[in-house]
């Protein structure tokens, strides 16, 4: 193994440093740090110590929004089937529902609404979802057979 020097003045250290310290030769300081493309522990220096961490920032990003985006597929899939068994069981409409707190305004904007079981689970789970460019899917507006007016009673749109 090389011994170890200061990534800036190139100096000769002592030992390895563990954490964060200061060159004794130049005075700038060391880091430890590794990258999302090489996880080998390195010495660095401040402006490769703040490159490593924007690595590490965008590396992130990208995972969520990768993870959002499948989580966004399977919602879609699982509407999909039950917008499917709904039309076979003969129920002509379907209420949205699932708001919450989080809820963006896209998806905020269908719910309550009574749309034709024949919907694309597209139209009720939009692609165009805030959350997902957020790096997250925490909308996930479901449909319901079971469809409440006004004044909170259920009605069923059944043509069975």
């Amino acid at each position: 193994m090389n011994a170890p020097q200061c990534p800036s003045c190139k100096a000769p250290l002592a030992k390895m440093p563990q954490r964060k310290t200061k060159c004794k030769a130049c005075g700038e300081f060391i880091f430890i740090k590794d990258t999302p493309r090489n996880r080998t522990k390195r010495l660095m220096t401040p402006t490769q110590a703040e490159a490593a961490e924007r690595a590490w920032e965008d590396h992130q990003a990208k995972k969520m929004q990768r993870e959002a985006a499948a989580l966004y597929k399977q919602h879609l899939s699982r509407l999909t089937a039950d917008l499917k068994k709904y039309a076979s069981q003969g129920w002509r409409s379907v209420q949205v529902f699932g708001e919450s707190a989080r809820t963006c305004p896209v998806c905020r904007s269908l719910m309550g609404r009574v749309l034709p079981v024949t919907i694309p689970a597209e139209e009720i789970l939009r692609p165009d979802c805030q959350s997902l460019d957020e790096g997250s899917y925490h909308c996930a507006p479901l449909a319901s057979p079971a469809i409440k007016d006004g004044s909170g009673s259920v009605r069923f749109d059944r043509s069975i």
